[in-house]
Protein backbone atom coordinates (compact mmCIF):
# COMPACT_ATOMS: atom_id res chain seq x y z
CA UNK A 1 0.00 0.00 0.00
CA UNK A 2 2.83 2.44 1.07
CA UNK A 3 4.68 1.94 -2.78
CA UNK A 4 1.62 2.33 -4.42
CA UNK A 5 0.63 5.88 -2.46
CA UNK A 6 3.94 6.69 -3.31
CA UNK A 7 3.69 6.15 -7.15
CA UNK A 8 0.36 7.63 -7.05
CA UNK A 9 1.42 10.36 -5.32
CA UNK A 10 4.76 10.90 -7.94
CA UNK A 11 2.53 10.79 -10.85
CA UNK A 12 0.03 13.54 -9.59
CA UNK A 13 3.02 15.50 -9.18
CA UNK A 14 4.59 15.12 -12.29
CA UNK A 15 1.99 14.69 -15.11
CA UNK A 16 2.84 12.47 -17.91
CA UNK A 17 4.90 10.41 -15.58
CA UNK A 18 3.85 6.84 -16.12
CA UNK A 19 4.34 4.68 -12.60
CA UNK A 20 3.77 0.69 -12.36
CA UNK A 21 1.78 -0.39 -9.62
CA UNK A 22 -0.37 -3.22 -9.10
CA UNK A 23 -1.70 -5.75 -6.44
CA UNK A 24 -5.01 -5.69 -6.58
CA UNK A 25 -7.48 -7.86 -8.32
CA UNK A 26 -10.62 -5.69 -9.33
CA UNK A 27 -13.34 -6.94 -12.15
CA UNK A 28 -13.80 -5.84 -15.56
CA UNK A 29 -13.34 -3.85 -16.46
CA UNK A 30 -11.34 -2.08 -13.85
CA UNK A 31 -7.46 -2.55 -15.04
CA UNK A 32 -5.38 -3.82 -12.22
CA UNK A 33 -4.10 -0.01 -11.59
CA UNK A 34 -7.69 1.29 -11.48
CA UNK A 35 -8.41 -1.51 -8.98
CA UNK A 36 -5.00 -0.73 -6.69
CA UNK A 37 -5.37 3.36 -7.01
CA UNK A 38 -9.08 2.81 -5.46
CA UNK A 39 -7.50 0.39 -2.78
CA UNK A 40 -4.87 2.76 -2.20
CA UNK A 41 -6.98 6.31 -2.13
CA UNK A 42 -10.40 5.58 -1.02
CA UNK A 43 -11.88 4.53 1.99
CA UNK A 44 -15.38 4.56 3.60
CA UNK A 45 -15.38 8.59 4.20
CA UNK A 46 -14.93 8.91 0.37
CA UNK A 47 -17.77 9.59 -1.65
CA UNK A 48 -16.86 7.45 -4.79
CA UNK A 49 -18.86 8.70 -8.25
CA UNK A 50 -18.25 5.41 -11.05
CA UNK A 51 -19.09 6.16 -14.69
CA UNK A 52 -19.55 4.56 -17.40
CA UNK A 53 -18.90 1.07 -17.88
CA UNK A 54 -17.10 1.59 -14.55
CA UNK A 55 -21.04 1.73 -13.17
CA UNK A 56 -21.69 -1.83 -13.18
CA UNK A 57 -22.90 -4.94 -10.31
CA UNK A 58 -19.41 -6.43 -10.44
CA UNK A 59 -17.34 -3.24 -9.97
CA UNK A 60 -20.28 -2.07 -7.34
CA UNK A 61 -19.99 -5.08 -5.49
CA UNK A 62 -16.57 -5.58 -5.63
CA UNK A 63 -16.14 -1.33 -3.99
CA UNK A 64 -18.96 -2.09 -1.26
CA UNK A 65 -17.02 -5.31 -0.51
CA UNK A 66 -13.27 -3.89 -0.57
CA UNK A 67 -13.64 -0.47 0.28
CA UNK A 68 -17.30 0.14 1.71
CA UNK A 69 -17.16 3.44 0.39
CA UNK A 70 -20.71 5.11 -1.01
CA UNK A 71 -21.66 5.41 -4.20
CA UNK A 72 -22.94 8.93 -5.20
CA UNK A 73 -23.92 11.11 -7.96
CA UNK A 74 -21.40 13.20 -9.62
CA UNK A 75 -22.14 16.70 -7.76
CA UNK A 76 -21.33 15.05 -4.41
CA UNK A 77 -18.29 12.86 -5.04
CA UNK A 78 -14.60 12.90 -3.74
CA UNK A 79 -13.65 10.41 -6.32
CA UNK A 80 -14.71 9.74 -9.53
CA UNK A 81 -13.85 6.95 -11.80
CA UNK A 82 -14.77 6.08 -15.58
CA UNK A 83 -13.08 6.58 -18.96
CA UNK A 84 -12.40 10.37 -20.22
CA UNK A 85 -15.58 10.49 -21.90
CA UNK A 86 -17.86 8.67 -19.48
CA UNK A 87 -16.84 11.69 -17.11
CA UNK A 88 -17.81 14.63 -19.42
CA UNK A 89 -19.14 17.36 -18.14
CA UNK A 90 -16.64 17.86 -15.71
CA UNK A 91 -18.43 20.88 -14.37
CA UNK A 92 -20.70 18.37 -12.88
CA UNK A 93 -18.11 17.48 -10.65
CA UNK A 94 -17.23 19.66 -7.39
Amino acid sequence: AARAFRVVLEAMARPGTIGRIGGAVPPAPLSIAAGTVLLTLVDPTTRLHLAGAADCDAVRGWVAFHLGAPLVAAAAADFALGTWEALQPVTRFR
